[in-house]
């Protein structure tokens, strides 16, 4: 048995007893069920030239040590201890708690995800007026790929998407804009390499007109 007074918290059930301050030393199981027996196992004691023997308390000292009415005849202990209730530990209910947190919002992302608000939910911000066209559709996949596919195109889009680079390339989104602007792969000239369309003309920032480049879109080394 081990000593009453070591704290297990990564246990997921302590003893009933535990909120008043006399916890048995034995602990429930993991599956929450109350061990409760005897405050010690007996020992048999034999000396040389007895053939009955006599039992002996093996009570702990961290539990007050061998009790003076000693163990029964039988060899049972004479202190049996009372059974409890167990609770589940702050560590398990806040477990319990995490676990119906996720589970919520998990639920909850399925029934957006699948339910004709994926588009507004999905929308960070309105179209420009150049574009208005595909928002009134919900045209998603006319520029995002996986714009009208389900919940597994969706959650297989945003773990292996392209994270854009220090000096972005052109991507699938930029290609989606080829579809539309016919030879406007790149209309810089004096720009030796084709740089990414959505880098300098940023959708998703408002109804109106789309904001138009920045200097600091020019000065982007390569």
């Amino acid at each position: 048995m081990s000593d009453p007074n070591y704290e297990r918290p990564n246990q997921k059930w302590i003893c009933g007893w535990a909120c008043e301050g006399h916890a048995c030393r034995i602990g429930p199981s993991p599956r929450g069920k109350c061990r409760a027996t005897f405050e010690c196992t007996p020992a048999l004691e034999t000396k040389p030239g007895e053939t009955k023997g006599r039992w002996r308390c093996t009570r702990p000292n961290s539990a007050g040590g061998p009790c003076s009415e000693g163990p029964l005849p039988s060899g049972v202990c004479s202190h049996a201890i009372p059974p409890c209730q167990p609770v589940r530990s702050l560590r398990a209910k806040r477990g319990l708690v995490t676990l119906w947190a996720t589970a919520v919002t998990v639920g909850a992302l399925l029934v957006l995800l699948c339910s004709s608000l994926r588009g507004r939910f999905l929308n960070p911000a309105p179209l420009s007026s150049a574009h208005a066209l595909l928002a009134a559709t919900n045209n998603c996949a006319a520029c995002h790929g996986a714009g009208n596919t389900g919940v597994h195109g969706l959650v297989r889009a945003a773990l292996f998407a392209e994270a854009l680079p220090a000096r972005p390339e052109m991507d699938r989104v930029d290609q989606a804009c080829l579809h539309c602007h016919v030879g406007h792969d790149f209309h810089n000239a004096r720009a030796p390499w084709k740089y990414s369309c959505t880098a300098c003309h940023q959708e998703h920032s408002g109804p109106g007109r789309m904001p138009p480049p920045a200097d600091a879109n020019c000065a982007v080394p390569r």
